[in-house]
């Protein structure tokens, strides 16, 4: 009843659905390549609250002049302190969305601010090149297929020639990446994911209802990715489930 009644909150939850599985690709991808993740901007078409009636159906609180749609701040979707513990423990760095902006972020002594012709733009075929050629690559740009495991995107990196690019700019991270050969490495991202990007309360949204739990619902979790030669591609991955998991049993879940 709730979706039915804010058009905007159903689009909302459909929004951050990608956001999630795009980001949870973009820390596969760093991993694979040895990299820091700059995090995305997350545009995002409705605040949170506990109380519905300030909220709905228009996705802005009352009173608020919140622009439709905004940045979203990253404890609107993620519980920070787990989030945190991608980097605490080592697994990945992860910089906030500013990073690149040395007026905000001074670069170190002896290092020189980040400028356009530091980036190296990734871009995805669409299908597969002919005869299995390598595709033709540009100038500071990478054109990889989709559905690569971790290592074979290694691989096509280094060989495009851009393993020592300051910064690799993602087109796209939605349906690109196939997931890690190695079991140990599955299993370490697999960690990460599950328990510190979407553990706890993290990736919901809250509230159609004064009673949190029935008025709470969970954002789509991806698809597992495969470990081991299933992992390898090229190939068509895809990202997320049909249906919504329920994050309390009696609240319709259902899009």
């Amino acid at each position: 009843a709730a979706l039915q009644w804010s058009p905007r909150l159903k689009a909302h939850l459909e929004l951050v659905d990608r956001h999630i599985a795009a980001l949870r690709n973009a820390i596969g991808i760093a991993r694979a390549l040895g990299r820091q993740l700059v995090m995305p901007r997350m545009a995002c078409l409705c605040e949170r609250a506990e109380s519905p009636a300030a909220l709905l159906p228009g996705c802005t609180l009352e009173g608020a002049s919140t622009p439709v749609p905004h940045v979203c701040p990253l404890e609107s979707v993620y519980d920070v302190a787990r989030v945190e513990r991608i980097w605490q423990k080592g697994y990945l760095q992860l910089r906030p969305w500013t990073f690149l902006n040395s007026s905000i972020h001074k670069p170190p002594a002896g290092a020189l601010p980040f400028t356009p012709a530091d980036t190296t733009a990734v871009r995805w075929l669409a299908e597969p090149p002919p005869h299995g050629r390598p595709p033709t690559q540009g100038p500071r740009q990478v054109w990889l297929e989709k559905g690569l495991s971790a290592e074979q995107l290694l691989q096509a990196v280094s060989a495009a020639g851009a393993s020592d690019a300051r910064v690799m700019h993602l087109e796209s991270a939605e349906g690109v990446f196939g997931g890690f050969e190695s079991a140990a490495e599955s299993k370490l991202f697999k960690e990460a994911i599950s328990g510190d990007l979407l553990g706890g309360w993290s990736a919901t949204w809250c509230c159609t209802s004064w009673n949190k739990p029935a008025g709470t619902f969970k954002f789509k979790r991806p698809v597992p990715l495969p470990s081991g030669v299933e992992a390898r591609g090229p190939r068509t991955v895809v990202d997320l489930p049909d249906k919504r998991e329920c994050y309390w049993q009696s609240s319709p879940c259902e899009l």
